[in-house]
């Protein structure tokens, strides 16, 4: 990973610890949608929800695969799945 500017790696893992937490509290909503679906037993709502699941805990993954060339960038990064949907 080039680093385009001195502070690149403190903004960059300030920025994926924001997310993280971001990504938590996407996951508690998550679990109680989840536990709504099991309990009237609506497996299309179940398969969606994990699907989404699944996307956020990749999100890490495709942040490393970004080339950000500024700061801007790097602060202002949302992952495609936090914008695909809708939690």
């Amino acid at each position: 990973m080039t680093q385009p500017f001195a502070d690149y790696d403190a903004l960059y893992e300030g920025r994926m610890e924001a997310l993280k937490k971001k990504r938590e509290e996407k996951f508690k909503k998550l679990d109680g949608d989840f536990f709504k679906a099991l309990e009237v037993n609506d497996k299309a709502s179940q398969t969606r929800i994990a699907s989404i699941k699944n996307k956020l805990r990749s999100f890490p993954q495709e942040m490393e695969n970004k080339t950000f060339a500024s700061r801007d960038d790097i602060i202002n990064y949302e992952p495609k799945c936090f914008k695909d949907e809708a939690v």
